[in-house]
């Protein structure tokens, strides 16, 4: 199926592509295209743990795909290396937080406190945060209970290869929550 107009697309972003030798500009322009795939809907999911090992190359990958006018997305955020002054520096326009994060998260008060409190941060912000992750129901009224933009998982829906239109009695695999 094709990519419905409103839905945004969430690639992988590994920020190393910039330094392969066979990395040429323009490459992703021309594939999107071939797919007839508008930019605006690319959120390029940088996953936070890179820029602990290399944060200079982290920021020009960021920076290339933000320049062309691209979404970035902070993944795997509160995997042990997220700072909220990184988060500050990188200004996403997603943040997505780590599947280990949401695992029981209905009943730890630690997490809750934690996950609450970035939450507002991203807020404050203007900035969405998806919770990965989300398995049971306990964990979804959880993430609605201290306000987390939308929630994504096997609870929800499995993962397809394909866009498929999913019944909204189902649920889409990312949900809007607030």
């Amino acid at each position: 199926a094709e990519k419905p107009h409103y839905a945004k697309l969430f690639l992988n972003l590994e920020p190393d592509i910039i330094k392969d030798p066979s990395f040429k500009s323009g490459i992703t322009v021309e594939k999107l295209r071939k797919n007839d795939i508008d930019y605006c809907d690319i959120i390029f999911e940088a996953a936070e743990s890179y820029a602990i090992g290399d944060m200079e190359m982290y920021t020009e990958a960021v920076n290339h795909y933000r320049e062309g006018g691209y979404g970035i997305a902070v993944t795997n955020v509160c995997s042990g290396y997220s700072g909220m002054n990184r988060l500050r520096e990188i200004n996403p326009q997603y943040i997505k937080l780590d599947i280990e994060i949401i695992k029981d998260i209905e009943k730890d008060e630690t997490k809750k406190s934690y996950v609450s409190a970035l939450s507002q941060f991203a807020r404050d912000l203007g900035i969405p945060v998806i919770a990965l992750g989300v398995e049971n129901y306990e964990q979804l009224k959880t993430l609605i209970e201290i306000k987390i933009d939308y929630a994504q998982g096997g609870y929800l829906a499995e993962p397809s290869e394909k866009f498929e239109k999913i019944s909204t009695k189902d649920g889409p695999t990312v949900v809007r929550l607030t």
